[in-house]
């Protein structure tokens, strides 16, 4: 023999069939010729292509369009191609701040008062609010301060 084995009939797609005679096995694979080119694998009662690829390399598993030529994978599991996947991961992080990044103020507001002359002697910044200077009104003859208000900021990622 020489050159290319070839099955070939006119009206026919060509296919070969492997068989397991194992014992308690007794079935079959296919392998056939893809109407427009490529290869298909046939299972066992040849009722169904469980996978094929067509003739530029485009992967098929039950009918189903899942391995482009170009790498892109179809996740059934999410019904969207993994460049889709990827680039919805991508554009969720490119808001994020990297590790170590640094924060920039958006909002600032002073919450008080603290007062002696009236026991106000608590005051607290709501969350989210980050404390960075406190102020007085002015100050009494022996430099005590008579009112203080807590000056805060709101910090993000820009």
């Amino acid at each position: 023999m020489w050159g290319r084995l070839s099955f070939i009939g006119d009206g026919w797609q060509a296919d070969l069939r492997l068989h397991n005679q194992r014992p308690g096995q007794n079935v079959s694979t296919y392998l056939r010729a893809r109407d427009g080119g490529g290869l298909e694998i046939i299972n066992n009662a040849y009722n169904f292509t469980t996978w094929s690829v067509d003739d530029f390399g485009t992967m098929f598993m039950r009918g189903q369009q899942i391995l482009n030529t170009d790498g892109n994978l179809y996740c059934t599991y999410r019904n969207a191609w993994m460049s889709a996947i990827l680039d919805d991961l991508y554009n969720r992080d490119n808001g994020k701040a990297n590790a170590g990044a640094t924060c920039q103020p958006y909002d600032f507001a002073e919450f008080g008062p603290l007062r002696q002359s009236t026991g106000t002697t608590t005051v607290d910044a709501p969350d989210t609010w980050f404390v960075k200077g406190i102020r007085t009104d002015n100050w009494n003859g022996d430099a005590a301060p008579r009112t203080l208000f807590l000056r805060c900021t709101r910090i993000r990622n820009t």
